[in-house]
């Protein structure tokens, strides 16, 4: 997936969690909380990789383009351990009741139109 549609989709799931009325059950409000803190961290995890390989590729060691194979393979790896926490901490139906998808996968349902 291009890195800036990444980048959108996780924007946009915090703009539609921080829009969205959540029920009053204390699980859903602590499934809600999880979802915030994981895509939190791994934008911010996404971010650092992705800022550190345009640097190397900027300073020749990798021939580009961002994400190089190591760089993908670590963000990746930050997907997993957010879906797992996400996972351990939310059921399905507590995500769906909160306007999320109801599986663990943290992309868009499409690629949808290209950017210009």
């Amino acid at each position: 997936m291009d890195s800036r549609l990444r980048l959108v989709v996780i924007a946009s799931a915090l703009v539609v969690l921080s829009l969205a009325p959540a029920p009053a059950d204390a699980e859903v409000v602590k499934c809600q909380s999880t979802y915030v803190k994981q895509l939190l961290k791994l934008k911010k995890k996404f971010v650092q990789l992705q800022n550190r390989c345009i640097d190397r590729e900027n300073l020749g060691v990798v021939a580009g383009p961002c994400p190089d194979p190591l760089t993908a393979a670590k963000i990746l790896d930050a997907e997993g351990k957010v879906r797992d926490k996400i996972a351990a901490e939310c059921a399905l139906a507590d995500a769906a009741a909160l306007g999320f998808p109801g599986s663990c996968n943290l992309g868009a349902a499409s690629d949808g139109a290209p950017s210009r």
